[in-house]
């Protein structure tokens, strides 16, 4: 049997993701915001509050999650290798109990940081309880997470990214689709 894997689009970039994938359908993905600026910035409880509690629910029923995203800079932009990368060393630690050594990028200690972060993360009692009410929901010994990123050609290019939504959404309306 197949694995069960669902596909989460990070706005705004991730949107390139249908420029690649013209067959991709709008109702296969879920779109989120997972804002790059809030990891430059630290503001580790307002990437957490971004992280969907679908996304959440689905890791812990062992689906595997693809997280898209494409960076106007790099080739993986920072809400990935610093904010999901957070979100799975956060996860590993409270739902397992494990450590999680994340691959370092521009951070040659991040395994260090993140576990400085986790103490700090962990007094906070609503984020703590949110993450951990999933727990319940475990079906899996460990996190299926792969990343899908690159150099975006349509970074802060507005009027293409308008036009790609058109498509996509158009495209669903053609196919019946448009709504769950």
């Amino acid at each position: 049997m197949a694995k069960r894997t669902k596909i989460y689009i990070n706005l705004t970039n991730g949107i390139e993701y249908f420029e690649r994938n013209p067959d991709l359908d709008i109702d296969q993905v879920v779109f989120m915001r997972v804002q790059s600026t809030h990891c430059e910035q630290k503001k580790w409880e307002r990437v957490f509050a971004s992280i969907p509690d679908d996304m959440l629910f689905r890791l812990a029923l062992g689906y595997k999650v693809i997280i898209v995203d494409f960076s106007g800079r790099r080739k993986v932009p920072r809400a990935i290798w610093q904010g999901f990368e957070l979100m799975r060393y956060v996860l590993c630690r409270l739902w397992f109990g494990k450590e999680y050594f994340p691959p370092t990028r521009a951070m040659s200690d991040s395994g260090v940081y993140f576990a400085q972060v986790f103490e700090r993360l962990k007094k906070n009692r609503a984020l703590r309880r949110r993450l951990e009410y999933f727990r319940r929901y475990l079906m899996t010994d460990h996190l299926d997470i792969e990343y899908i990123t690159g150099a975006s050609t349509l970074d802060t290019r507005w009027e293409k990214i308008y036009r790609v939504v058109q498509r996509i959404t158009a495209q669903a309306a053609e196919d019946g689709g448009g709504g769950e």
